[in-house]
């Protein structure tokens, strides 16, 4: 092989090499920010909670964001009631708009007993433990910075 070829080759492997860890921090740095910056709000009817309230206790109430009378929960973010608790996994913004959330409480959807759901706005999910009422829980807004 002519010297002009591997030098060729090797140019091109390590800008190839470049170009993927150039992309691998962008895509991980706006993953990062994502995280920081987008917040769902709940509507939690029941659990003693009356209707129309946005506010809740959380841990480790780090990624909340208050607006008016509403509090938006980001990535990580576990909303306490008196009897239960699930954890923000993840908020999706743009087309998808959703929220995923898991507890290990069951959460009842569709008829399922799961510990971990995916609501898109408006859905809801009601959350039970043993010998207690349960509570619904229904996404009712997603917004970023």
């Amino acid at each position: 092989m002519k010297r002009f070829v591997k030098v060729i080759i090797i140019v091109a492997a390590i800008s190839l090499v470049l170009m993927v860890s150039v992309g691998g921090i962008i895509f991980f740095s706006l993953k990062d920010y994502h995280d920081r910056n987008s917040w769902a709000t709940f509507e939690i009817i029941g659990d003693g909670i009356s209707k129309g309230e946005y506010k809740y206790k959380c841990t480790p109430d780090v990624n909340v964001r208050e607006v008016q009378d509403r509090k938006g929960y980001g990535k990580g973010e576990t909303i306490q009631l008196d009897y239960a608790s699930f954890t923000i996994n993840r908020v999706d913004i743009g087309s998808k708009e959703g929220v995923s959330i898991s507890s290990d409480e069951d959460l009842l959807y569709n008829g399922e007993h799961l510990h971990k759901v995916y609501l898109k706005k408006g859905e809801e999910c009601e959350i039970h433990v043993k010998g207690k009422d349960g509570a619904t829980i229904k996404l009712s807004e997603i917004w970023y910075q």
